[in-house]
């Protein structure tokens, strides 16, 4: 997880790395988690990219148009002795 630091930071959660305020870094996201609960860091902010909605179809004639088809008998298929 991405944050940026807003103060200067040394400790055991980033293994004793010394960071500046204002540095963006990746971090684990247990670690980045309890240094932004701590307010020593902030999430930096990940553009979403939104999804087009997908269209739901709720009948054939969306798909089809209003053609009607008829439906054909099937063939019997004789199984067995002659």
């Amino acid at each position: 997880m991405k944050i940026i630091f807003l103060v200067d930071f040394q400790g055991v959660e980033t293994g004793g790395v010394f960071y500046t305020c204002g540095q963006v870094v990746d971090l684990s996201i247990d670690v980045a988690l309890r240094l932004v609960n701590d307010k020593r860091a902030a999430p930096m902010e990940v553009p979403v990219y939104e999804q087009p909605d997908k269209q739901v179809v709720t009948d054939d004639s969306e798909i089809f148009g209003n053609v009607y088809i008829e439906p054909q008998p099937t063939a019997k298929i004789k199984r067995g002795r002659k």
